[in-house]
């Protein structure tokens, strides 16, 4: 079923569980992206909670991006904002270096609130 998959997006944990690689940096993300790639989804995205997102594309092309430095709250919600605001800009702009951009925003953002829904920023949040 993985080979019908254009976006895999796990975090770390997840990556790790998945892999049986300790993903702690962005190489050893790297290397967890080749394995979960070559298992057949076009797009690998692993998210590593303050570390950043490491990602590997259809076409190889690998996208390394910090995590933004924010005083966070509560983090129920961050995966919830990242996974809605990288689908809502990746289906307006097709750009996955942009998505991830947008959608590390929207995570970063939903740390600094509590709860989960009222978290979840909006769109002109993100782009402020």
């Amino acid at each position: 079923m993985l080979e019908i998959v254009d976006f895999f997006i796990p975090n770390q944990s997840e990556a790790q569980i998945l892999t049986g690689i300790e993903v702690t940096d962005f190489s050893s993300a790297k290397i967890a992206a080749q394995k979960l790639k070559s298992l057949g989804p076009k797009n690998i995205v692993i998210t590593m909670r303050d570390i950043g997102i490491y990602a590997l594309t259809d076409d190889n092309r690998e996208i390394v991006k910090t995590a933004y430095k924010v005083s966070a709250i509560d983090t129920v919600a961050a995966s919830d904002a990242f996974y809605r605001a990288f689908a809502a800009h990746y289906i307006e702009y097709n750009s996955v270096e942009s998505a991830i951009d947008f959608a590390s925003v929207a995570g970063a953002l939903a740390t600094t609130k509590t709860g989960a829904v009222d978290s979840l920023p909006y769109k002109s949040e993100i782009l402020d």
